[in-house]
């Protein structure tokens, strides 16, 4: 077989690997749904893929997001006073409001309560509910993928790198941090999308890409996405270590026919990544890693 061959048998298939030595490239979409409909025993590996295709397809921009977007609106918050109310016993804190509190001791014939009023600062509106609940989600999907400071940043690893670290100083602003984490209502969604500020309009159309992709991805749109931006091995000798490995699964199930067959993704903590089982026998294919103690 030529090199030509081999490595358009190999798009065709798509293997669903996450290595780190890998490079974004747009894959066949029907090629994309034949590798996902081989993983659809695998709920890891497709949260895995949906992670990737949540933080690094080109169509989304979450990069530019969390790293550049978010930041400069941070710059431009400032907080809101709010006057808080507050019912009291014994120790009193802030302005007493009095008729509010002559009120209350008739009521409840105790001398020693007051209501007082305060001025407190808040940053709690619906966009940086919003906000703050979607860069948590994104640090979490980072996370998930394992990010390394020692990656190249030309990678897909040293952009998730750069992602999980721009999250977690989103997250340390003045203007985030005390933010209870809250699901977006629909009102809150309906507000940021009406929003004047492009930022918090595109942080309202990645918070409904989230909720397609993650925590349960649906099949369509994680295809799309992966067809998108797909995960290829930038060194040909890996790409054909894939191709025979790829054509051993398929070699071995021909041997093997009567044997149910489990795939996994293939990943830099990766487990075997395909498993055969009839009844009590059990074959373990694994890649570029020890064997498991005991048969294999």
């Amino acid at each position: 077989m030529t090199e030509r061959s081999w490595e358009t048998w190999l798009e065709g298939q798509f293997p669903a690997y996450l290595l780190r030595c890998a490079e974004g490239h747009p894959r066949p979409a029907t090629a994309v749904a034949r590798a996902l409909a081989r993983l659809a025993g695998d709920a890891d590996s497709l949260h895995q893929l949906a992670a990737l295709a949540f933080l690094l397809d080109p169509g989304s921009g979450v990069e530019r997001l969390v790293c550049d977007d978010l930041p400069a609106y941070l710059r431009r918050i400032h907080p809101r006073s709010e006057r808080v109310r507050e019912e009291l016993r014994g120790h009193v804190r802030g302005r007493i409001d009095w008729g509010r509190t002559l009120v209350l001791r008739q009521q409840t014939r105790d001398p020693a309560r007051a209501i007082t009023t305060s001025l407190r600062r808040s940053f709690s509106t619906q966009e940086l509910l919003l906000v703050r609940w979607l860069v948590e989600r994104i640090r979490l999907a980072a996370a998930t993928l394992g990010p390394s400071e020692y990656a190249r940043d030309d990678l897909w690893i040293g952009r998730l790198s750069r992602i999980h670290n721009a999250a977690e100083t989103c997250l340390r602003h003045a203007a985030l941090r005390d933010l209870p984490e809250s699901r977006p209502t629909a009102d809150t969604y309906r507000a940021c999308q009406q929003s004047r500020d492009a930022a918090i309009r595109h942080a309202a159309i990645i918070a409904h890409d989230h909720a397609n992709l993650l925590p349960r991805p649906k099949l369509e749109h994680l295809r799309d996405a992966l067809a998108r931006y797909s995960l290829v091995p930038y060194q040909p000798e890996t790409r054909f270590e894939l191709y025979i490995l790829l054509t051993l699964i398929e070699s071995i199930d021909r041997a093997w026919p009567a044997a149910t067959r489990k795939n996994t993704l293939i990943a830099a903590n990766r487990r075997a990544i395909a498993t055969w089982r009839e009844g009590q026998a059990v074959l373990r294919l694994f890649y570029n890693q020890p064997a498991e103690n005991g048969p294999s």
